[in-house]
């Protein structure tokens, strides 16, 4: 198929979808919900997500659970936007799409080292048919060791036994940033493999995460752990776009945030430390999404409405849980709709 007839196809589609994606007045009358039950009766009867919660009890589920759930269906609309793909964009998205599994696996390790069982209770079918994971090893792991043999076939395992093999006893922090490491360093090299046009957007796209992802951990070495400037170099992922080499340097022996903010004045990740530190990495993302947002309304037949979807889908999962939190501990609509980043 020609490639510019099956982008005008997943175009077509990607704005159907987007339609779908929740509007500010959804956000409002869920941050008004008294319980995660109410708020799992809005989304299944007034929602796109109608139907996700099927067969579950709402009653049962608690913030985690519904953190868990909710992502299932960023995978499930990944695999609808897949097949529509060339094959070198598709291999692309797969590897975009890691950060999916990552996730999942920087949950096992919080678990597993918070001293419970891991467990992945709502995956699907369709995800252990198009993911590397193998079902019968990560139903249930309860230790260090079974998180790293669940990892055998996949891209992560050398990841982790590299680092296993460099740290005799790896912290959650190091686990995770090793992971972030790896999957922005393979995301910079397949995407040579895109073609020309949407090579660029890619750069675009996946270059200011990596920069912002960089900023948010220079920002945290300082903030909460007060480690020298060669320790914060060792952790920063080798991606640069637009955060050049001696803005790094200028940030690295920086003392606090308001002397990061001062680096960043005048570049275009100005304000990008002006969010509460956990919503930071929403924050990314909506950066992200008002960057893309500018190759989407051009109008071209490319990868920019996937990759605006996925990280739009991304942004409102996130938002969800935020105001399922701000319910939790009983905050007022206003309070909660301040965590909440409206598209």
């Amino acid at each position: 198929m020609d490639g510019h007839i099956q982008y005008g196809a997943i175009v077509t589609k990607i704005r159907g979808m987007s339609a779908k994606l929740l509007k500010p007045d959804d956000y409002k009358k869920l941050s008004v919900m008294k319980s995660i039950a109410q708020i799992i009766e809005y989304l299944n009867t007034q929602t796109h997500y109608q139907g996700v919660f099927s067969g579950i009890k709402a009653e049962t589920v608690n913030r985690d659970k519904l953190e868990q759930i909710l992502n299932t269906t960023l995978y499930s609309d990944y695999l609808k936007v897949r097949h529509y793909l060339l094959k070198e964009d598709k291999a692309f998205i797969e590897a975009f799409m890691r950060k999916y599994e990552i996730n999942i696996i920087k949950n096992m390790v919080r678990q597993v080292m918070s001293g419970n069982e891991a467990r992945l209770d709502f995956e699907t079918e369709d995800f252990f048919e198009a993911s590397s994971f193998r079902k019968t090893k990560i139903e249930s792991v309860k230790s260090m060791e079974q998180v790293i043999h669940a990892m055998e076939d996949t891209p992560y395992y050398e990841v982790i036994t590299s680092l296993y093999s460099r740290e005799k006893d790896p912290t959650l922090f190091d686990i995770e940033i090793s992971l972030d490491m790896s999957y922005f360093s393979n995301l910079w090299k397949e995407k040579e493999k895109a073609s020309k046009e949407n090579k660029k957007i890619i750069t675009e796209c996946i270059g200011a995460e990596a920069d912002l992802h960089n900023i948010l951990w220079i920002y945290r070495s300082k903030k909460y752990f007060k480690v020298d400037t060669s320790y914060v170099y060792s952790y920063l992922i080798p991606v640069h776009y637009k955060l050049t080499t001696d803005m790094i340097q200028r940030l690295a022996v920086t003392e606090n945030a308001d002397d990061m903010s001062k680096v960043l004045e005048g570049t275009v990740y100005a304000g990008a430390l002006d969010n509460d530190a956990q919503m930071f990495e929403r924050a990314m993302i909506d950066f992200v999404l008002k960057d893309m947002l500018r190759s989407v309304r051009k109008g071209g037949l490319n990868i920019s409405a996937v990759l605006w979807y996925l990280h739009a889908k991304e942004l409102e999962l996130g938002n969800i849980c935020s105001i399922a939190e701000g319910v939790r501990y009983s905050l007022s609509s206003a309070e909660i709709l301040r965590y909440v980043f409206m598209r």
